[in-house]
């Protein structure tokens, strides 16, 4: 892991710059150590309100904590499986179909660790 020397507090999120990480998706992160290529990697990911992220599998492990809003998270086949308000964690084993979204009147914030690179292969 490499240290940038760079200190983040929770007081100063909103100096935090997130940029949109994968072309035509409304999803933007902000890497606050690691390479994402190659993992590990820790980001801040902002899901806007309304979100609906479809039904993909990530190659790595993540644990995720929610900072705000409330992350929906669903399993193939499944109605809503879960609601994580703030403080929340959520583990999502590698290699699990899975969808992600937000509700409709609050953007979601959240600490996301991966133990390897951040890939995103979507359901065809």
């Amino acid at each position: 892991m490499k240290n940038t020397g760079k200190t983040v507090s929770l007081t100063a999120l909103e100096d935090i710059e997130l940029k949109a990480r994968f072309e035509g998706n409304r999803l933007k992160v902000a890497v606050l150590w690691g390479d994402p290529a190659t993992g590990p990697v820790a980001i801040l990911l902002h899901m806007p309100r309304g979100h609906v992220e479809p039904f993909h599998v990530h190659t790595s492990d993540y644990h995720c904590v929610v900072v705000k809003g409330e992350l929906r998270t669903q399993a193939r086949g499944g109605e809503i499986s879960k609601a994580y308000g703030p403080g929340s964690h959520v583990f999502q084993p590698g290699g699990v179909l899975h969808a992600e979204s937000s509700d409709a009147e609050n953007d979601v914030l959240a600490f996301v660790y991966f133990d390897g690179p951040i890939d995103v292969v979507h359901e065809d």
